[in-house]
Parts: structure tokens; sequence; C-alpha cells
């Protein structure tokens, strides 16, 4: 047996985190290492997925999503997350630290008969993607989360503060 954990702390409510990761139609927005291609965010769903480890061409794996539990944590996995004779899952997991910051960490765990064979292969892509992925899910996150920040202090304003259109477009008069 192989485990590889990967965490990281974001800076953006846990739902906002969550709905990052559960978006799987905007991961080709964000996320270079797993590319969903087909399938649903269901328990029992299989999804088709591009995964695209670092070194290493593409592959398609067909995960299955288990232990989905809102806002908190999910796991894909079965013997069509690995390649060759490893079988393997992912949990996925969002721990609330305080009111706008939250734990992501993802934990892989791969096994077979030759997963001490394929050690090095697996730290090389997975721990390295998974590390990558958390990067990319926590700046999209943050992102996400100032500019729902910077709406609502802009909404708050008095309309007399908020630049209109015709000010922020060049002065088409001569001097």
């Amino acid at each position: 047996m192989i485990e590889i954990t990967e965490s990281i702390v974001i800076e953006a409510p846990c739902n906002l985190a969550w709905q990052t990761l559960t978006d799987f139609g905007a991961y080709h927005l964000w996320n270079s290492f797993l590319i969903p291609q087909s399938g649903r965010f269901r328990n029992g769903e299989v999804m088709e997925m591009k995964v695209r480890p670092p070194f290493e061409p593409y592959q398609v794996i067909e995960p299955q999503f288990a232990n989905i539990a809102e806002g908190k944590s999910f796991s894909m996995g079965g013997s069509r997350l690995l390649w060759g004779s490893l079988s393997g899952e992912l949990t996925i997991s969002l721990e609330p630290l305080e009111l706008e910051s939250v734990r992501l960490t993802q934990r892989l765990v791969a096994n077979g008969f030759m997963a001490q064979y394929y050690v090095n292969r697996l730290m090389k892509t997975w721990k390295f993607g998974l590390s990558i992925m958390n990067s990319e899910c926590k700046l999209r996150s943050e992102t996400l989360f100032d500019e729902a920040l910077m709406r609502a202090s802009y909404d708050t304003l008095p309309s007399i503060f908020r630049p209109t259109l015709t000010s922020l477009t060049p002065s088409t008069q001569s001097l």
C-alpha cells in the first residue's frame, strides 16, 4: 500500500472551496491535473477524466464517486483510477479552520501486488500533481472570494461614488 497526502490552507470560506472542487464543468479553467470528460458527481456514479501527471502523457481514468459528504469530503476510486495492476482511492476533504479559511487535504491510497514497484512513479506524478491541484484550487477559490468581496463593497457604495461607464472611457472631445 502506498499513501500520498497533500494539504493546503485556503483563505476563503469552506462553501466556496467546496463549490470550486465540485464544479467539474469549470475544472478546465483552473485544474491542469484532472480534466473531467463525462459523468456526474453523485455517489456510485463513474466519471471519465483525463489525468495529466507531471512528466507523463495524458491518461484516461474512470473513478467511481463514493462517500460524498456535502461541504466536507468525497472519494473517487476503484480499479480504473490508476494504471496497471494498481487500484486506488483519492479522498478530497475540507476542514474549516476559521470563518474564512479552510484546509484542503487530498489523500491517495494505492493498492496492488505491484504497488511497491510504483512508489517512485507515484511520488513523481501523483504527489506533484495533487500539490499543483491544491495550489490551483487555492488560487481559484481565493480569487472568487476576493471578487465577491469587491462586488459586495461596490454594491454598498452610494451611487454618487460609483464610477459610471462614461467616466471610465477615454474622452472623445478634442482640446
